[in-house]
């Protein structure tokens, strides 16, 4: 389960952005943290994607625990 720290981290990050939020909460062997990705979809105000580079940078060097991705109207 996520820590009440890092959902108040991300929590506020969703906040102070007028743009969707999206990335992973990834553990590194000693904590649990969020790396917020950029929405790389042509039509990222209707859909999301990330990049697969990312993806595959973020798996070889973390354990990837959660996706995360708000909407800009939520």
């Amino acid at each position: 389960m996520i820590n009440e720290d890092l959902k108040q981290h991300i929590k506020s990050i969703c906040i102070n952005k007028a743009t969707e939020v999206c990335g992973f909460v990834v553990y590194d062997g000693i904590k649990e943290f969020f790396i917020e990705l950029e929405n790389r979809h042509p039509e990222s105000n209707n859909f999301f994607l990330i990049s697969p580079i990312d993806y595959l940078y973020i798996k070889n060097k973390f354990t990837i625990k959660y996706l995360f991705h708000k909407h800009n109207n939520s």
